[in-house]
C-alpha cells in the first residue's frame, strides 16, 4: 500500500514537472519582455524545485561580475558578486555545478546576504548556465529545499530548467539585435527618404536654373518651392547691393511682396541684416520681441510677421545675401528641420545667383568687346551715308528750284535715318536688349572669310568645298554669329560624309530675303528625326557622339535674326539647310 502511495506521489510529483515546462514552453512562445519572462520561468522552478526561493545571477560584460537579474524575496535592488565569491562566485568561476545541503558549513558560502536580508539559507543548489557557445551566460541558484536535501534528481531537473533559461536569454539577445536591425533600417529608410526627397529636390531646383531665362524668373520659384516644402506664407531673397552697404529685395513673395522689392535698408539692420553680418542662421519665432527685428520696415507696410527663419546665402566664402521666409503655416513655430531645408534651398540660390551675375557680366563684357572690334567697321560704315548727306548738302544750296532742293532734302533725311538706325541698334547691344549686333556685311567677303575657316577642317578628307556667291552684295545681320550657323552647319554636313562628297555654301537674294544654303551628298537624314529635328533641342544625326546642341545653337541664332531654317534631305541626294532671313531696309 505504501508502494503504491509513494509511486502516485512520485506520479503526481512528474506530472507537475511537466505541466511547469510546459507552461514556461507557452510563456517562451508568448511573452516578448524578457523581465516578465524570467519571473515566469523562477516562479516555476521555485515551484518545481520544492523550495523557498531562487536566484538568477547574469554576467556583467564589462565588469566580469555576476550580477542578480532576478532574485526572489529579496528587498535589496541589486546583489553583485565577484567571481569566486560565494558559491555561486564559485560556480561561476568553475562551471561546475553545487549541491550544499548545510550552507554555514561550506567554506564557499558568503553568509553576507544573509545578514543584510534577515534570511537563512540552509541548503543550496547552483548551476552554471552554458550557451550553444559554450559561453557562460550567468548562474541559477536556489535556495532551501521545503521537504529535505536537494540530490543528483533535483540537480538533473534544475539543468533541464536551466536550460530554458539560457534559451529564452539568447532568444532575447536575438530578439534584441533583430529589434535594434529593424530600428536602424527604418532609420536609414528615413534616411533615404529625406535623401530621396533632398535629391528630388535639387534636381527640381537643378531644372529651375537650366530652364530659367532671368534670375528673377528663377528665385521667384524657388521661393514659391521653398514656401511650399517648409510651409510660410511669404518669403524673399534679399541681396548686397554693389557696394556692400545695403540690402535690397530682389525678389519677394506674399502679401506684401511688391511693396519690399521697392525697400531698401542697411546691411547690417534687421534680422537678414545680422544674419548678412553674422553669416550665421536665425530663427525668430518671436520677432516682435527681438532686438535684431527691424520693426520700420513692418510698420511701413502695416505686415507684422508671426515668426521668421532667414539664412546666408553664401557662395564660398563670400555672403552675398540672405534667404528669409515668414509666418510658418497653421500657426506653428519655425524649428530646425525647417532650418536645415532652407540651407539647402540657400545654397541653390546663391549658385544660381553667381552664375547669373558671371553670366550677365560676361555678356556686358563680350557687348564690349564687340563693340570695339565693330567701331571701326561702324565708322566705315558711316562713310556712305555721310558722303551722301555731304553731297546733297552741298547741291542743296547750290539749287534754286525748289521742287530739287526737297526732294534732296528728303534723300538726306533718308541718310540720316540710316545713321539713327544704326546708332540704335548699338546702343541696344550695348544695353543688353539685343542679342545679336546688326551691322553691314559684304555677302561676298563674308562667304571668303567663312571658306577660309572651313579649308583646314576638310584637309585631307577627300572633300570638296565649293563657295556659291550668287550674291556678293550688302546686308545687315551679325557676321560673327551668323559666321557660327554656316560653320556649325559645314561640321555636320562634313561629318555626315565619312568617305568624301562634296560640300557647297551658297548665298542669293530673293525678293527682300537673303538666302544661304548648305548642302552635302552624304547619306541624308534618318526618317525617324526629321519630324523633331528643327523642333526639339539636343536632336543630333549622323554622329555617335553628337548631342544636337549645334542645331540648337544653330536655330536660337536664326530666330534672334527673325529668320527662318529648313531643311531637304533624301538618301539619294544628301541634304540641305536652308537659312532665309530679311535683307534689313537702310543698308
Amino acid at each position: 500500500m505504501e508502494d503504491t502511495v509513494s509511486y502516485i506521489q512520485r506520479l503526481e510529483g512528474e506530472e507537475k514537472k511537466v505541466r511547469a515546462m510546459a507552461d514556461i514552453g507557452i510563456a517562451m512562445s508568448s511573452v516578448v519582455d524578457l523581465d516578465i519572462l524570467l519571473e515566469i520561468i523562477m516562479r516555476k522552478v521555485t515551484d518545481i524545485m520544492k523550495a523557498e526561493r531562487s536566484t538568477l545571477f547574469l554576467i556583467d560584460s564589462e565588469s566580469g561580475e555576476l550580477f542578480s537579474k532576478l532574485a526572489q524575496g529579496i528587498t535589496i535592488k541589486e546583489i553583485r558578486l565577484k567571481l569566486g565569491e560565494g558559491i555561486a562566485g564559485y560556480v561561476a568561476q568553475t562551471c561546475e555545478p553545487v549541491i550544499v545541503n548545510d550552507a554555514y558549513k561550506d567554506e564557499r558560502f558568503n553568509d553576507k546576504i544573509d545578514k543584510i536580508t534577515g534570511f537563512k539559507t540552509q541548503s543550496v543548489i547552483c548551476i552554471p548556465l552554458i550557451n550553444k557557445s559554450k559561453e557562460l551566460t550567468g548562474v541559477l541558484q536556489v535556495l532551501n529545499k521545503k521537504d529535505g536535501s536537494f540530490d543528483e534528481s533535483d540537480l538533473s531537473l534544475l539543468r533541464a530548467l536551466g536550460s530554458q533559461i539560457v534559451v529564452a536569454i539568447e532568444n532575447n539577445k536575438l530578439y534584441q539585435r533583430l529589434l535594434e536591425k529593424n530600428v536602424e533600417l527604418v532609420r536609414l529608410s528615413d534616411e533615404l527618404q529625406k535623401k530621396y526627397f533632398e535629391l528630388d529636390l535639387l534636381y527640381d531646383i537643378e531644372k529651375n536654373i537650366s530652364q530659367a531665362q532671368s534670375l528673377d524668373e528663377l528665385l521667384n520659384a524657388i521661393i514659391v518651392k521653398a514656401m511650399s516644402v517648409i510651409g510660410a506664407e511669404a518669403g524673399s531673397v534679399l541681396l548686397l547691393d554693389e557696394d556692400g552697404v545695403n540690402l535690397y529685395f530682389k525678389d519677394a513673395i506674399g502679401e506684401k511682396g511688391e511693396e519690399l522689392k521697392r525697400i531698401r535698408f542697411k546691411a547690417t539692420e534687421g534680422i537678414a541684416g545680422w544674419v548678412v553680418s553674422n553669416k550665421t542662421p536665425v530663427i525668430s519665432n518671436n520677432p516682435q520681441n527681438d532686438d535684431r527685428h527691424l520693426r520700420s520696415i513692418a510698420e511701413s507696410i502695416n505686415y507684422f510677421p508671426r515668426n521668421i527663419i532667414c539664412v546666408p546665402l553664401m557662395y564660398g566664402d563670400k555672403v552675398i545675401g540672405a534667404f528669409e521666409l515668414l509666418n510658418k503655416s497653421n500657426m506653428f513655430d519655425f524649428n530646425e528641420n525647417d532650418l536645415k531645408m532652407l540651407t539647402l534651398f540657400s545654397g541653390q540660390v546663391s549658385r544660381a545667383v553667381d552664375m547669373f551675375q558671371n553670366r550677365e557680366e560676361r555678356e556686358r563684357n563680350s557687348r564690349l568687346a564687340l563693340i570695339g572690334q565693330m567701331l571701326s567697321s561702324l565708322l566705315h560704315d558711316f562713310k556712305t551715308p555721310m558722303t551722301i548727306i555731304s553731297g546733297y548738302s552741298q547741291l542743296i544750296a547750290m539749287e534754286e528750284d525748289r521742287a530739287k532742293r526737297m526732294a534732296f532734302s528728303d534723300l538726306l533725311m533718308k541718310q540720316f535715318e540710316i545713321l539713327n538706325n544704326m546708332i540704335r541698334e548699338v546702343l541696344s547691344f550695348a544695353k543688353g536688349d539685343s542679342q545679336i549686333l546688326i551691322r553691314k556685311v559684304f555677302v561676298g567677303n563674308f562667304l571668303n572669310e567663312v571658306k577660309e575657316l572651313l579649308v583646314p577642317e576638310i584637309s585631307g578628307k577627300n572633300i570638296e568645298l565649293v563657295i556659291d556667291i550668287k550674291y556678293d552684295g550688302p546686308a545687315r545681320f551679325d557676321d560673327i554669329k551668323i559666321k557660327r550657323v554656316l560653320i556649325n552647319l559645314a561640321r555636320n554636313a562634313i561629318e555626315a560624309m565619312p568617305g568624301g562628297g562634296r560640300l557647297i555654301i551658297t548665298s542669293e537674294k530673293l525678293e527682300n530675303k537673303l538666302i544661304f544654303k548648305v548642302s552635302d551628298s552624304g547619306s541624308g537624314i534618318p526618317e525617324k528625326i526629321k519630324d523633331k529635328l528643327l523642333k526639339k533641342a539636343f536632336v543630333t544625326f549622323g554622329k555617335e557622339t553628337g548631342t544636337g546642341l549645334g542645331l540648337a545653337i544653330v536655330k536660337k541664332i536664326v530666330d534672334e535674326h527673325r529668320g527662318e531654317i529648313n531643311f531637304e534631305s533624301s538618301s539619294d541626294k544628301g541634304t540641305t539647310f536652308i537659312i532665309s532671313m530679311p535683307v534689313l531696309e537702310n543698308i
